[in-house]
């Protein structure tokens, strides 16, 4: 960062005009309720619940090489349910887990609380001096892209572990593939949902993320498992 402020490739205006102190508001934009957005959300917060268990399970599978137990995975979520209503409070985007700090955790081995606790009073302070958060910003994108090289690379291998759990045939080949093929398709041309109502379009496009993790869920539960038999009556 030093190196990149030297070459003029930082621009410190940000953290100039940047306030010293800022109390947050509640409700600083008013409240109102729609259903249109209501719906879209729920899905998306079911997706984000998804999310934060693949990110605790890759955390304890990465730091403490077991299994995740139902208490931690209960815990998780309930917080995740706790912070996004006190950020929609304070008009804020709601919030969800991390997926970079499963491979900072797979990377080094470290899932102290203490470490964790620190990481948030940053961003605390972050909240009411201004001047500190911008300060992060000026961090450059290609410093922050070499440090998310490895860290990304991680994710994806505390992914493939989580998936190679289970056998990949039959059954859970399919539902893998498919939510996998039309979540990345989505992804790439989000043109093909244009013939949907505008609240399907603000769930679905550029967010391959929940047309796979939508997909998968609906799968798993409809497709019959190995051991279950399926009954078809003919009236």
């Amino acid at each position: 960062t030093v190196i990149a402020f030297l070459m003029g490739k930082i621009d410190i205006t940000p953290l100039l005009q940047a306030d010293i102190v800022s109390i947050p508001r509640p409700f600083s934009f008013g409240y109102s309720f729609h259903i249109e957005a209501i719906i879209p959300m729920v899905m998306m917060f079911v997706v984000s619940a998804i999310e934060t268990m693949g990110d605790m399970s890759g955390i304890t599978m990465g730091g403490a090489k077991r299994e995740l137990k139902d208490r931690e995975l209960k815990g998780g979520i309930i917080c995740d349910g706790i912070g996004s209503a006190f950020a929609t409070i304070f008009s804020v985007l709601p919030t969800t887990s991390f997926s970079q700090n499963t491979g900072i955790i797979a990377m080094t081995g470290v899932m102290s609380r203490f470490v964790v606790g620190i990481g948030a009073l940053f961003l605390v302070i972050s909240a009411f001096i201004p001047k500190v958060a911008a300060a992060f910003t000026l961090v450059p994108q290609s410093v922050i892209g070499g440090s998310l090289v490895m860290i990304f690379s991680m994710i994806s291998i505390s992914g493939i572990n989580l998936i190679n759990q289970e056998p990949l045939e039959g059954r859970n080949a399919v539902i893998l593939a498919v939510s996998l093929g039309l979540g990345y398709g989505i992804g790439l041309v989000p043109g093909v949902i244009e013939a949907f109502p505008e609240s399907i379009r603000y769930i679905f496009t550029d967010s391959g993320f929940v047309v796979a993790g939508t997909l998968a869920v609906v799968m798993n539960l409809v497709l019959p498992k190995k051991n279950e038999k399926v009954e078809v009556s003919v009236a």
